[in-house]
């Protein structure tokens, strides 16, 4: 495995594992979209407005998805001011945020993603410290840090006092520990891993337009709140993107935590509903009824499904959703390699003796996306690490 960058023809760079430190900080900035989900409700749309004019840095423009609000939104020149500011609309049928910021991208032309709430205010300089690592690294999927503060009743004029050091803040909410700490734990999610992506929140969250289109956007099945920007952040840790938080771009939230909105109930229907939507989407370690698999198999399952792991045969050539692609021979002791997986760093492992060949779909995705421009370079070993395994004890006996 490499400990160093490597360069492509734009002056962009690819790097090893999630190594974002590796990036070198050079002035390449990338145009930004910035992309805007709203539903009826202007007074907020105004604040993140006014905050946006006063944003340094990289060139932007503004892309305003309507979910179907009534009346439309309309926004007034005096509203938008200098900004370049796009209006797109769907159709009300429901919660919709998925779609709408589908539609948004659309209709959008940076080659930089900025996904920003309508209740979700950035400082200053929260474009520019967003924007740095997918200006440099196609792969990255960055996230911001959202804070909470009680912006009630507040005007245009109230947030560019603040903002600018001229006028007093709002009173600060209490934001969720337990973000925090995920951050803190990891590095700046330089040591992410699988599960990092409850780290990624879509209000504050930024990607390359190429990686977004690769994924093929947010899925536009999930129809109530809460849980699309987990499958995404998902969907792009399995396809090789590389995780980040920028601690620089803060963005605050208008009222508290998801933790403290509604009733008790109330939270806990949300929540049931997002994990019965995810547990459809993302793969648990251990079986789970209507989960996909976390490792895909090819060969003879044998001892496999004895395992305890979330292991099933392949269906046509890969699954996509799957950590691991394992294709397994006749030998033995399969299920002790197999165990391995789940706490493997490595992009590849094998072992001849047990006819044992694993590729994490993350490391393949990765190294096809950039294999034009390394022909002669074993890109998953080099990005990712390969080993070769001894064959457990258990594969010699008769």
């Amino acid at each position: 495995m490499i400990d160093h960058a490597l360069r492509l023809p734009d002056g962009s760079y690819v790097v090893p594992g999630n190594r974002w430190d590796l990036v070198p900080d050079d002035s390449r900035r990338a145009r930004i979209s910035v992309v805007v989900p709203y539903f009826e409700a202007p007074d907020q749309l105004r604040l993140v407005l006014e905050a946006l004019k006063l944003q340094t840095g990289p060139e932007f423009e503004v892309v305003v998805a309507d979910d179907g609000s009534s009346p439309p939104l309309d926004l007034r020149p005096d509203e938008i001011g200098p900004l370049t500011v796009v209006q797109v609309r769907q159709e009300d049928q429901g919660f919709r945020a998925a779609a709408a910021r589908n539609l948004a991208v659309r209709a959008s032309s940076g080659e930089v993603l900025c996904f920003l709430d309508q209740d979700t205010i950035p400082e200053p300089g929260y474009l520019q410290a967003i924007s740095r690592l997918p200006s440099h690294l196609p792969d990255a999927l960055v996230v911001g840090r959202r804070e909470h503060a009680d912006l009630t009743g507040w005007s245009p004029p109230a947030v560019r006092a603040w903002l600018t050091g001229s006028g007093e803040g709002p009173a600060v909410l209490t934001p969720p520990h337990w973000l925090a700490r995920g951050y803190e734990e990891s590095g700046n999610l330089l040591r992410a891993g699988p599960k990092s992506y409850q780290y990624v929140i879509s209000a504050v969250m930024c990607c390359g337009r190429d990686l977004f289109d690769e994924l093929g956007g947010f899925d536009e099945s999930f129809t109530r709140y809460g849980g699309e920007d987990w499958d995404f952040a998902y969907r792009a840790w399995n396809a090789g993107a590389v995780l980040a938080h920028a601690p620089d771009a803060v963005a605050w939230h208008d009222g508290p935590d998801w933790a403290g909105r509604g009733t008790a109930a109330e939270r806990y229907q949300t929540k049931q509903a997002e994990r019965e939507a995810l547990t459809r989407r993302i793969p648990p370690d251990h079986p789970q009824a209507g989960a996909p698999p976390a490792i895909v198999v090819t060969g003879p399952l044998g001892d496999a499904t004895a395992s305890g792991l979330n292991v099933a045969a392949r269906r046509g050539d890969h699954d996509e959703r799957a950590r691991w692609q394992v294709t397994l021979g006749p030998g033995a002791g399969h299920r002790e390699l197999l165990e391995e997986l789940m706490t493997a760093d490595a992009g590849e492992i094998r072992c001849d003796e047990a006819g044992f060949h694993a590729v994490a779909t993350r490391a393949r995705r990765r190294a096809e996306r950039w294999a034009r421009h390394f022909p002669d370079r074993d890109l998953v070993a080099d990005l990712f690490g390969a080993e070769r395994r001894t064959a457990p004890a258990v594969a010699a006996r008769p």
